[in-house]
């Protein structure tokens, strides 16, 4: 069994960017992983916290899987495709064996929701 550390979306919470990597420090040769929310981590760079693929480039060879949404501004668990987050760019980080979930807010239709998965399948996500 693993336990998979998310990045956070307030820049208070913890763990941040550098805390994440003290978790790595004394734990990661163990079932410790790293687990992405790529809507967190687009907020954080949309407020000049973090850069583009910062904590990837860090701690994506800890990844075991991602929050897949979107984010317009500062509002995020949009669906994928509707929004500012390049999926291009995560992909590269991916492996075969990395868990992939949709975190949609509820305020989403149906509609919109499948528009999202075609869009992340048309990408090669599956």
């Amino acid at each position: 069994m693993s336990i998979g550390i998310e990045n956070r979306y307030y820049f208070r919470e913890y763990p941040n960017f550098d805390e994440i990597g003290v978790i790595f420090e004394k734990f990661g040769d163990g079932q410790i992983r790293y687990w992405h929310d790529v809507g967190h981590a687009k907020v954080q760079e949309n407020l000049g916290i973090t850069r583009p693929n910062q904590l990837l480039e860090a701690y994506g060879r800890f990844l075991i899987g991602v929050h897949l949404h979107d984010v317009n501004g500062y509002s995020d668990h949009h669906v994928p495709g509707s929004g500012g987050v390049d999926f291009d760019l995560l992909k590269k980080y991916l492996k075969d064996d990395t868990i992939k979930i949709l975190e949609i807010h509820p305020r989403e239709s149906e509609k919109d929701l499948m528009i999202g998965v075609n869009f992340l399948k048309a990408m090669g996500f599956d």
